[in-house]
């Protein structure tokens, strides 16, 4: 019998690495726990933004949340990865 998976996800034998950090990533994510986390507030974040304001364009979203002072780096590199891949936010 085969030891469990641990929270280490294993790919090919290696650990997998966040896309964006390249830390270890979170076992239920190809991020790392942080940007797994940041990446779940995003998607609350979208839909609380279109709850309040209408369909928001998820671009405008994007743009409009960079520019706040508030928000915070890993969510800034979220955004940008998801801006370079757009097929990933689906």
């Amino acid at each position: 019998m085969k030891p469990p998976i641990t929270h280490k996800r294993r790919m090919n034998g290696k650990i997998g690495r966040c896309e964006i950090c390249k830390l270890e990533i979170a076992s239920d994510s190809s991020f790392c726990p942080t940007h797994a986390r940041v990446a779940g507030n995003l998607r609350e974040g979208y839909d609380a933004w279109n709850r309040a304001f209408g369909n928001v364009p998820l671009g405008t979203f994007f743009t409009r949340l960079v520019k706040l002072p508030e928000t915070g780096d890993r969510v800034k590199e979220l955004v940008r990865f998801y801006q370079n891949d757009p097929n990933r936010w689906r």
